[in-house]
């Protein structure tokens, strides 16, 4: 069995490892390639959210790829981009896999094309469900602001916050990240509403979640957090629309994707005071340019991408490998997303 590793930060002697410890009874021929990680950071990112943006068809596979993917029966990756062209070129590939929950780096259409299953792990949930947890807390009681106001020498007690309890809570997503959002949320005393159009309703009333349709969310809400994944069909989810439709005293938390969300509706909203405030992970432009107008806002509080940015990263690799194992056992696997 070949199996081709591409690693980045993510290394390719972890990804080696884990497909070392991958339990088939054939003997492994592992081919380990880099791609993109070296002593320029900015321009890496820069082009890690290219793909976010636009896929991978525009970014360079690592050299080496095409050809060693001729006659691979797997690829394991990181954030490297698995073009079309890339999964053409296989002639018996059987599993694509990324330790990363993202899928903007590969081409599912080809995948799906190809009969290739693609399997993601969400090493992260935990991480970014924290940190929604925490923006939707910073809003509620003006946490970041108020410590702004303190290192400016303004001691104000003024700053009349609210509590979770009693607030009704609507998540868009209820996959891995918004079912942790919602056990996060109930010990507060929150009430808890989903949308979700794949997870069936049984299953939301079954954890204590009351599901919806999205419109409801924006109408019922008085805090919506986004949890969804970014496909060809939910870009600009949130549009002008249902930001309308959020109430006056309303939050807007959002730690899944930019691209989810009509920004500049957003910011409109901001700047009319039309809801009470925002909490933002992430940004169509990244880093936020100096004269982004989120910067000029003092109704939102802001921070750099970093909902995935814990120690459960660097065992991102070994989480693959896990769900690998799993899915060689009983032939299936809900980390399977084609």
């Amino acid at each position: 069995m070949k199996i081709v590793v591409v690693g980045d930060f993510i290394t390719k002697e972890q990804l080696g490892q884990a497909a070392s410890e991958l339990n088939y009874p054939e003997e492994k021929q592992i081919v380990a390639l880099h791609w993109g990680w070296d002593d320029d950071i900015e321009a890496f990112q820069d082009r890690i959210h290219a793909m976010e943006r636009n896929g991978p068809e525009g970014e360079t596979p690592p050299a080496g790829l095409l050809e060693e993917i001729v006659d691979a029966d797997m690829l394991l990756v990181h954030l490297c981009p698995v073009p079309r062209r890339v999964i053409e070129a296989a002639t018996r590939l059987k599993l694509i896999g990324t330790c990363r929950a993202g899928l903007e780096h590969i081409n599912l259409e080809a995948a799906n094309a190809r009969g290739i299953p693609v399997m993601h792990v969400v090493r992260n949930a935990d991480s970014v469900a924290d940190l929604a947890l925490g923006l939707m807390l910073c809003e509620l009681r003006n946490i970041a602001r108020c410590h702004a106001a303190v290192r400016g020498g303004t001691w104000d007690k003024i700053a009349i916050g609210t509590t979770l309890r009693g607030q009704t809570v609507g998540l868009v997503g209820f996959g891995h990240i918004g079912r942790k959002v919602a056990e996060r949320l109930k010990p507060f005393g929150a009430r808890v509403l989903a949308y979700d159009p794949i997870v069936p309703r049984e299953e939301m009333l079954s954890q204590g979640v009351s599901p919806k349709e999205l419109p409801e969310i924006f109408e019922e809400a008085d805090i919506v957090s986004l949890h969804a994944r970014l496909a060809e069909d939910s870009q600009g989810l949130i549009g002008r629309d249902l930001l309308a439709r959020l109430r006056p005293g309303a939050y807007f938390i959002n730690t899944a994707r930019a691209g989810l969300v009509d920004e500049a509706a957003l910011i409109e909203l901001l700047e009319a005071r039309r809801i009470s405030g925002a909490a933002l992970d992430v940004f169509r432009e990244e880093p936020l340019p100096a004269d982004h107008p989120f910067l000029r806002l003092d109704n939102v509080t802001l921070t750099p991408h970093i909902g995935g940015t814990t120690d459960e990263l660097v065992k991102s690799h070994l989480l693959l490998r896990d769900a690998i194992n799993a899915y060689i056992a009983s032939g299936r696997s809900d980390l399977i997303v084609n």
